[in-house]
């Protein structure tokens, strides 16, 4: 074994690179002059819908640090109305700067050093797409009605009014809404008190918030329900359109016990005296957001309907909740102090998430999915365009890029491998120093790190900042196993795994690793960095990568994957899981035979865990996906459904008694997979089951509803397409109307496939919407998408929410294999948005090149090995 010294000439050099890395970003951050600073903000806000504008007033109580004649705050889409200081300095000259969101408000004298009152009335806009205050439209009995929600992350709180929007500036917020007759405001905290104004409307007033950041405001207003309970001194709401409150029941009941379980995680109470989940109707590109005490939802993310909802859904809800409320320590109470360290918020709420549903739900069995979702993060990273985990970002327009795998999944992932390392109860000693240290405060990276080393005594301090501040996956290669008597020594060393020239550029990680022989002993730890020698009680076959909670890839020469594949049955889930995502990556890279990928597949067992039979459907599915258009298409996929039909048949599409919930997802997963695949049974068993539904709409369960729904879509004709679309257009709610439309974005037919586009430019789709219809679409006709896109971007545009403005357009390239589209999108791209951040755009080229790379090389490894076995 190698042991780790706290401390070496390499850590020291690391240090002094990460010190010189952060001085260089913030050299380059678009950030508010540092002579002004906000104290407490008063904020109102009076919305008209009809003209889709709001009259505001601000009252800002401020410092001036030193002398200055101009106060300088953000500002978008606003118009000063009026001004003034509380000294009488005179009347400021209010001066715009649009390319930078500034407001600046410039004085005839000096101000000197000292506090201040200023007042500002203004009017804004209210968007159609999910930034700022934005309106999200419904119909209810025939009727359009809206609901009025804000969101400001990263930096639109400026849309809202002049404030300084950075996440380091923390202040109190007192906020008012005015509303109409009928209508009810939310905000962070409880109401106040309620004012008659005139013309019928009302003044609802909030209380001071705690100190916080400007992204994390809220204010809300429609016709609500709002059903309540109590987790100690916290009264929990979940607030939905009127007459949907019990759609929410599910959000409310989990709700309580994480709540709990966190104050007593983090070592710190909830500070607020309410959290209230808020659901609307909608789409945007993002899910939820953590406004304090305030989180916001759209309805897909936080209600359950029973027959709508499957099991995926479930399990994804109670996450994203968990997610959210993990956010209300781990972002609200410690903020990051800039974007660069977003992960902080981020990877840390998605890891959370985990640790809560894995604690309620153990059936679930949630870190073995997981693990599926650490390869998300792994398949970027081993591009040559991936970024560590801390990168740097200059303004807001970069900041909206960086909300990508590598910062949610790649952070969670980092953070499952420190706690594995150093011990659950170790780690969660150091994040309580953490947030008793910094609540209230703001962070970077490097002051969690610092905590858990202290907590810890361990050097978590240069193993995180390998996986933090540089970018890849690590590669961990054993060179040779030896049995020495009842142990084995296994020699390796590292490299960095890559599916392009980015494999060339070695790096250096100090890399956790869990090594054990099957049937020998106990686990043994290690870090690894270079070579190292590591000794195992046993002479079984050797795993690296025990309990697969690293993040690193592990190749094995030959006779040692053999021994491996011959004692596949006898691993643990997480260990079978591990050795096939890792054997299916590196067989995609070229650096495994294919063959290895398709033989294990091959041996696992009927009563392997579903979640071991998800991981063969769903890269079955992906390979499937590479074969489009290619020669030897239909041979893979009958092979693929000799492999996972008899599954579904083993299974069978109803749910048994006391079933385990990931028998419902892979249920859910082999009846689409199959489809997709064109078996032909169950093609026509989603057809029949799909014509009983139409008869009695209770004969088809919301488990698999959707499966068969996609099904029968799939195989659409003309006639069916109308069918799906005239439920889409009756739908009774929002959610019912989603779920048909996304229904349509699965129909092979080219020309019906067209026809569904043609819905997301027109008045019917709600705009929010469209944009992730698009998407769906590309995912099976990716050259239709991509051409209709070019042809309707002026009418799209209007439907994309600020935080995929750089992301849409090259996630649409992106679902092709077509290294042609890698250029036409880098021409298309700078066309349009030449001086908008490019990370996205790179991103999608390098993954059009890899997914090129692999189809041309790795399809003739498969065609030769299907033609072995047949």
């Amino acid at each position: 074994m190698t042991h780790r010294r706290p401390f070496t000439m390499r850590a020291l050099l690391a240090a002094a690179f990460s010190a010189g890395l952060a001085q260089a970003a913030e050299e380059t951050r678009e950030l508010l002059p540092a002579d002004t600073a906000p104290l407490h903000y008063r904020l109102e806000v009076t919305p008209d819908v009809a003209a889709m504008t709001f009259a505001g007033k601000a009252a800002i109580d401020l410092e001036v640090k030193s002398a200055t004649d101009r106060i300088v705050v953000n500002g978008k889409d606003l118009a000063v109305d009026s001004a003034s200081l509380s000294d009488g300095k005179g009347t400021p000259k209010v001066e715009y700067d649009a390319k930078t969101d500034r407001i600046s408000f410039v004085f005839p004298a000096q101000l000197a050093a000292g506090t201040y009152h200023l007042d500002i009335a203004y009017h804004g806009k209210i968007y159609e797409t999910s930034s700022g205050l934005f309106v999200t439209p419904y119909m209810e009995n025939g009727a359009k009605k809206v609901i009025l929600a804000t969101q400001f992350e990263p930096g639109d709180a400026r849309r809202l009014a002049p404030m300084w929007d950075e996440p380091a500036i923390k202040t109190v917020f007192e906020m008012a809404m005015v509303v109409p007759k009928g209508q009810e405001a939310v905000s962070n905290t409880p109401v106040a008190k309620h004012e008659a104004v005139e013309g019928g409307l009302t003044r609802v007033s909030f209380a001071a918030t705690p100190k916080m950041s400007s992204y994390l405001l809220f204010l809300g207003m429609g016709e609500f329900d709002r059903i309540t309970a109590k987790a100690g001194e916290t009264e929990i709401g979940v607030i939905t359109r009127k007459g949907d409150g019990k759609r929410g029941q599910y959000a409310l009941d989990i709700s309580g016990p994480v709540l709990t379980y966190y104050n007593d995680y983090f070592g710190q109470t909830f500070p607020l005296p309410k959290l209230d989940h808020l659901a609307v109707p909608g789409a945007g590109g993002f899910g939820a957001m953590e406004n304090w005490g305030a989180i916001f939802y759209f309805e897909n993310a936080l209600l359950v309907d029973p027959a709508l909802t499957t099991e995926v859904d479930r399990q994804r809800i109670y996450g994203t909740i968990a997610h959210e409320m993990a956010h209300q320590w781990f972002g609200d109470l410690v903020t990051m102090s800039w974007w660069n360290d977003l992960w902080l918020n981020e990877g840390f709420a998605s890891w959370m998430q985990k640790k809560a549903a894995e604690k309620f739900n153990p059936d679930w069995h949630v870190w073995l999915q997981s693990i599926k979702t650490q390869q998300s993060a792994m398949k970027l990273d081993a591009r040559g365009t991936t970024h560590p985990v801390v990168q740097p970002v200059a303004n807001v327009a970069e900041a909206e890029t960086a909300f990508d795998d590598i910062t949610y999944d790649k952070g969670q992932s980092v953070i499952r491998m420190l706690e594995a390392y150093l011990g659950e109860d170790v780690f969660r000693d150091g994040v309580r120093r953490y947030m008793a240290k910094h609540a209230y405060g703001n962070t970077v990276t490097e002051d969690l790190w610092t905590e858990l080393q202290a907590a810890s005594g361990m050097p978590v301090v240069a193993i995180a900042r390998d996986f933090t501040l540089q970018p890849g996956v690590p590669l961990i290669v054993v060179d040779a196993i030896a049995c020495k008597g009842d142990e084995a020594v296994v020699t390796v060393h590292q490299d960095r795994f890559g599916v392009d020239e980015s494999a060339n550029e070695k790096l250096n990680w100090h890399v956790p690793v869990v090594a054990a022989a099957l049937g020998g002993g106990a686990p043994v730890r290690t870090v690894v960095e270079g070579k190292a020698e590591i000794t195992v009680k046993g002479c079984g076959p050797v795993k690296l990568n025990a309990g697969s909670t690293g993040y690193f890839r592990t190749l094995y020469p030959a006779d040692a994957f053999a021994a491996l594949k011959a004692d596949f049955g006898k691993m643990e889930t997480a260990d079978q899981l591990g050795l096939l995502f890792d054997t299916w990556a590196l067989a995609s890279a070229g650096m495994q035979p294919v063959a290895d990928y398709l033989g294990l597949s091959g041996d696992v067992a009927d009563d392997a865990d579903p979640v071991v039979w998800l991981q063969v459907a769903n890269t079955y599915s992906d390979i499937a996906d590479l074969y489009r258009g290619e020669a030897g298409a239909e041979n893979f996929a009958a092979y693929a459904r000799g492999r996972l039909k008899p599954q579904l048949q083993r299974i069978g599409w109803d749910a048994g008694t006391d079933e385990p919930p990931n028998v419902g997802i892979l249920r859910d997963a082999l009846i689409e997979t199959l489809a997709k695949l064109g078996d032909p049974d169950v093609l026509a068993m989603a057809g029949e089951r799909f014509a009983a539904f139409e008869q009695d709409a209770a004969s088809l369960p919301g488990g698999i509803r959707r499966a068969v729904t996609r099904a029968v879509a799939m195989q659409a004709d003309a006639a069916m397409w109308e069918k799906l679309h005239g439920l889409a257009k009756a739908a009774p709610s929002p959610l019912e109307q989603r779920f048909y439309l996304d229904a349509l974005t699965f129909v092979m037919d080219e020309k019906l496939a067209e026809k569904t586009l043609e819905l997301t430019i027109g008045d019917e789709v709600p705009k929010q919407y469209a944009p992730r219809m698009i998407q769906s679409v590309a995912q099976r006709h990716p050259d239709l998408a991509w051409a209709f896109v070019k042809a309707h971007l002026d009418e799209i545009e209007g439907r994309i929410d600020e935080m995929a403005r750089y992301s849409f357009v090259p996630r649409i390239a992106g679902t092709s294999a077509n290294p042609a589209r890698a250029e036409e999108l880098k021409d298309f791209f700078q066309k349009r948005l030449p001086d908008g951040p490019q990370a996205e755009m790179n991103r999608a080229m390098g993954k059009i090149r890899s997914e090129s790379d692999i189809r041309t090389k790795r399809l003739p490894e498969i065609n030769d090995w299907l033609s072995r076995i047949q």
